[in-house]
């Protein structure tokens, strides 16, 4: 269209442009503003309501005993038997659960992606005719990319990285990582790799596998005062 103007109108329009790209720019960081202020005050309120509540599982973490008869529960001093032939395993898998909006309104704000919230999950199938069981979960960030997934950010695969996906891949390996210590709080192990062969599992770098003696929940043992071997 700027081939048939003159050279005043020819100027006109480029000023026209230029200070709509300037205006489009400033709607974009407003609206991105108040995205922001709108979602941290719901999170605030949300905090207020939470507060003081007990998150779910934090009372499963504990210890066996001395002859791996008994798991202690920290929390509450319960003591289960546990089986000396029974085993049960769980494995990782992820899931990609929503969005973090005060991140997203944040990272759009620097012209990068949005901000995409992951899970890792524990999930424990127990004997064939169990019901599938969440064990264990760790939340973690990502920034949406074009046809990325979990699986390129394989850390035996980083030397051949070309999308410059380091901190995708930090924060799903320390998620991984923060996830493991977890599992280890509740009585959990990594399988070895005989027994990783004995069970059909995931294919993807984040699949590992844990397995534990099976603890009988509904057959508790007087609580105890304190876990043995601890200090009063």
């Amino acid at each position: 269209m700027a081939d048939f103007l003159n050279e005043d109108e020819r100027l006109t329009w480029n000023l026209i442009k230029f200070f709509a790209r300037v205006w489009w720019f400033f709607i974009r960081i407003a609206w991105w503003l108040a995205v922001l202020v709108v979602l941290s005050i719901g999170a605030g309120v949300i905090g207020l309501v939470r507060l003081g509540r007990t998150k779910a599982g934090d009372t499963a973490s504990g210890r066996y005993s001395d002859d791996g008869r008994l798991w202690l529960d920290e929390g509450t001093g319960q003591q289960y038997p546990v089986s000396e032939t029974e085993t049960e395993y769980c494995e990782v898998e992820a899931d990609q659960t929503g969005m973090y909006w005060r991140r997203t309104a944040v990272s759009r704000l620097l012209r990068s992606g949005a901000i995409v919230r992951y899970k890792f999950y524990a999930i424990s199938r127990g004997s064939q005719d169990a019901e599938p069981v969440i064990v264990a979960e760790e939340e973690f960030p990502q920034e949406a990319r074009r046809n990325i997934t979990l699986d390129h950010l394989d850390p035996a695969k980083a030397a051949e990285d070309r999308y410059g996906l380091d901190g995708n891949r930090d924060q799903a390996t320390g998620a991984l990582d923060s996830l493991d210590l977890l599992l280890a709080r509740r009585g959990w192990e990594r399988a070895t790799d005989d027994e990783e062969k004995k069970i059909a599992h995931g294919q993807h770098w984040y699949s590992r596998m844990y397995t534990r003696p099976v603890i009988r929940w509904a057959e508790p043992l007087p609580a105890i005062s304190a876990v043995p071997g601890e200090a009063s």
